[in-house]
């Protein structure tokens, strides 16, 4: 998105390949991102999330992607979100969200998820409910 807004919400945003920004790249936009999951993508730069605008980022994972998850020259304000590598906010979390097979693109969380009624006012993190009993961390 270039210059532009956007608000997304409950989505989930998965294996693509791109120079910048594997997953979603804003360039001088504002954005909200709620319950969204962007995994398994890969980038240059900004595997999952490539941003130079305003990002408003709430019960969201962003994790397994290549390079790094976020590379963010703007201003973004990220809380109860699960970050691989981690990130500076209220209720952010750094833990391997257990998606129950994200193999065949199933990305709903294990009983056992660190993302389970962690996120703000107690939802979970990420678009899914529970898809499987509780799994082994690899």
């Amino acid at each position: 998105m270039n210059y532009s807004s956007a608000t997304m919400a409950n989505i989930t945003v998965t294996n693509n390949a791109e120079s910048i920004g594997g997953g979603l790249t804003f360039h001088n936009s504002d954005y909200i991102l709620t319950h969204v999951t962007v995994s398994g993508n890969t980038a240059g730069i900004g595997g999952g999330l490539f941003s130079n605008g305003n990002a408003t980022l709430t019960n969201s994972i962003i994790w397994d992607n290549i390079p790094q998850s976020i590379i963010d020259w703007g201003t973004s304000t990220i809380t109860y979100s699960d970050i691989q590598g981690g990130w500076e906010g209220e209720g952010n979390i750094d833990a391997d969200p257990l998606f129950c097979n994200p193999d065949s693109y199933d990305y709903t969380l294990a009983e056992n998820s660190p993302c389970v009624g962690t996120g703000e006012n107690s939802a979970n993190i990420g678009p899914f409910d529970l898809g499987c009993g509780a799994i082994m961390s690899t």
